[in-house]
């Protein structure tokens, strides 16, 4: 049976929050706070804050269930482990990686005929990561099952 939660997930939001307060703090009043360090700091604050908000909100909201209705709770993680509902969200995972693949194809085009260079190298870089961790896992679960 596969667990649902993911800690670990929620544990990078402060993580990254930390970081963020950390390096603003070190360089805020250097030379060497460029825009860089600017937007870097700004970018873990706001990935910290709203992955720590996702964890907080999502935990709140499992005790309030269990606590208020623990049949309710009990019956949506059974459908939740169902074989049924797995497979219906692996498809739909499958259709949705289908759908981002196109969308990055499309973009990437666009990029292209923009002239946008360094836009259109970031969406193939990200493309590729993209059609490598489908055969990566696709090996890995090939192996595991």
């Amino acid at each position: 049976m596969r667990k649902q939660s993911r800690p670990w997930l929620f544990a990078l939001g402060p993580v990254a929050l930390f970081a963020g307060i950390i390096i603003r703090a070190i360089y805020s009043g250097t030379e060497n706070f460029t825009e860089k360090v600017y937007y870097l700091s700004l970018s873990l604050l706001g990935f910290g804050i709203s992955l720590s908000l996702v964890g907080i909100i999502f935990f709140i909201v499992t005790m309030w269930m269990k606590k208020k209705n623990p049949q309710k709770a009990k019956q949506i993680e059974v459908e939740a482990k169902d074989e049924r509902n797995v497979k219906l969200l692996e498809k739909s995972g499958y259709i949705t990686w289908y759908v981002t693949m196109l969308t990055l194809v499309a973009l990437n085009l666009t990029f292209v005929a923009l002239g946008l260079v360094t836009a259109m190298w970031l969406s193939l870089g990200v493309f590729i990561i993209h059609v490598s961790a489908f055969f990566i896992c696709g090996y890995i679960y090939s192996k595991k099952y």
